[in-house]
């Protein structure tokens, strides 16, 4: 079970920013060797490559081709690095060509939904919102930013990613905001592909915080997940949030390096 669940983290990673990448704006290069996502925004978060699996011998003309590619389009940029990136140093070889390696690598963890403690006790008061129109993507998005801290540049880059990308009953991205006296506070988004649930924009804002929020949303969104009949559940983790993930019941399967181009 552990070989298979860090690969339903990859693959869910992998997942997420094909359907992230189908904005108007947005470019992607997927194949065998690479998935690279340009969505356009200001954020080097939001342009990224996520899957590199270069033979030895051309691994230096892919970093050069996607260096020149995204200092043509003016925006910056991370590079996920884990154990099935390929060659094995790859990442020496990103900071041979300038790349900034950033400080936290990022954990990749996983948990069989079957095992998920699901036990929490957030306030009385915590309205926990399926996301099913656009003013309710505004909610989300605004919860998202205050718990991130993001600018309003990124505020607008992140709606627009999502609008994108689609969401609803009928969709694989499903987001949910926690309303805490009327007010958003709290966000999980989940994306179902490859019987693979992943987690990803987790937040809270900073007011909310410790009162069991962000942890009642996000297993909102898994219990959706599990419900369906889905096995397996993946995120990646900050620093801040890997407690919480563990009570959940999430296991660290490997971690990501993280290199960065500025623009």
């Amino acid at each position: 079970m552990p070989e298979e669940m860090s690969r339903a983290g990859q693959a869910s990673l992998e997942a997420q920013w094909i359907s992230r990448a189908q904005g108007p704006a947005c470019e992607l290069l997927h194949r065998p060797e690479i998935l690279r996502v340009f969505t356009g925004a200001p954020s080097q978060s939001l342009n990224c490559v996520v899957r590199a699996r270069f033979e030895e011998s051309e691994a230096d003309a892919w970093i050069r081709e996607t260096h020149d590619y995204f200092r043509s389009k003016g925006v910056p940029m991370i590079w996920w690095v884990s154990p099935f990136s390929k060659p094995h140093d790859l990442g020496e070889r990103l900071s041979a060509y300038g790349a900034e390696r950033l400080k936290d690598d990022l954990p990749a963890m996983a948990v069989e939904l079957r095992r998920l403690n699901d036990s929490a006790s957030p306030p009385r008061e915590l309205v926990i919102e399926h996301v099913t129109d656009a003013e309710g993507l505004r909610r989300f998005t605004d919860a998202f930013a205050a718990g991130a801290g993001a600018p309003d540049e990124m505020r607008a880059a992140f709606l627009r990613m999502n609008a994108g990308a689609g969401y609803g009953r009928d969709c694989g991205w499903r987001h949910y905001v926690g309303m805490l006296s009327g007010n958003p506070v709290a966000t999980a988004s989940l994306h179902l592909a490859g019987g693979v649930a992943g987690i990803n924009a987790v937040g809270t804002a900073p007011q909310a915080r410790r009162l069991g929020i962000g942890t009642s949303v996000t297993l909102a969104a898994l219990r959706y997940a599990r419900g369906r009949g889905y096995r397996i559940g993946a995120l990646k983790s900050s620093q801040m949030a890997y407690g919480m993930y563990r009570r959940m019941g999430f296991e660290e399967c490997y971690k990501y390096a993280i290199y960065a181009w500025r623009a």
